[in-house]
């Protein structure tokens, strides 16, 4: 990982009802050297930052209570005249779309998840370091086809290796806790899309699928992220019977992602 062009000493705040989305951010700017406090939706956002002056704030869309678009647009609305402070959107798509909501939100900039390391630290040496130059990261046309189980590991060896690494420079149980609350979290997402399928609310499938699909690329799991991200799809679509399937596919291979996230697990105990 490229060295900041100086130290970096910034106060920053991870907005995201997902926790392990949260861990993952959280072990990301504390190995850049950041201070980093956590909210769970925009109405804790906004209390946190009538309170503390941070340098910037990592902002999830899509949220309960209130989003990152309202919460951004109250915030702007509170602070006009004061310091400005850098928004960056943690979405969960990267369309030109979702890029301009978020401008007109009054965001200053975006990246795409699952977050990396390279991408947080570009967005802070943007805005902290005072360079204001909003460059979107993201590949926006990348392919968006099921990798097949036999060609992909249940989880990226990269990303598993990138997480290992950083939590050995912070704190090493990190690791282990990132794959308990996803193995946890996992259980409830999968309990929310059966109840959704089996009331045909699609909304529900959606929001479970949602969640689902950003825990899951946080931790490098991609077939799972794709067939999560297949199942949102066919839930905005409001198709909730054309999900039956999907969903079958996600349990399979949760299966296959739980019995490598206990194999890293028992890897962690015994380092």
């Amino acid at each position: 990982m490229a060295a900041l062009p100086r130290p970096l000493r910034a106060r920053v705040l991870v907005v995201d009802d997902n926790t392990v989305n949260q861990k993952v951010a959280l072990l990301i700017l504390e190995k850049l050297g950041c201070q980093v406090d956590v909210a769970t939706n925009g109405k804790e956002a906004i209390a946190m930052l009538e309170l503390l002056p941070y340098d910037a704030v990592f902002m999830d869309c899509e949220m309960p209570e209130m989003d990152g678009y309202e919460a951004t647009a109250e915030i702007r609305r509170r602070h006009t005249g004061s310091r400005h402070v850098p928004i960056i959107a943690l979405t969960a798509k990267a369309l030109r779309g979702d890029r301009e909501r978020c401008l007109e939100a009054g965001m200053d900039d975006y990246i795409a998840k699952p977050v990396r390391p390279k991408d947080l630290e570009a967005a802070l040496t943007r805005w902290v370091s005072g360079n204001g130059n909003t460059v979107a990261s993201g590949d926006e046309s990348a392919p968006t086809s099921t990798p097949s189980e036999a060609a992909t590991p249940a989880l990226d060896p990269v990303v598993t290796a990138r997480l290992r690494e950083l939590a050995a420079a912070t704190d090493p149980t990190v690791l282990s806790e990132i794959y308990e609350v996803f193995l946890s979290s996992a259980i409830e997402y999968l309990a929310k899309i059966h109840k959704g399928l089996t009331t045909n609310n699609a909304e529900e499938l959606r929001k479970a699928a949602h969640a689902f699909r950003g825990a899951s690329a946080s931790i490098g799991a991609h077939c799972l992220t794709e067939l999560c991200h297949q199942m949102e799809s066919l839930g905005e679509a409001r198709q909730v019977d054309g999900a039956v399937k999907i969903a079958e596919q996600v349990e399979q291979e949760f299966a296959r992602v739980k019995n490598e996230v206990e194999k890293q697990t028992a890897k962690e105990a015994t380092v």
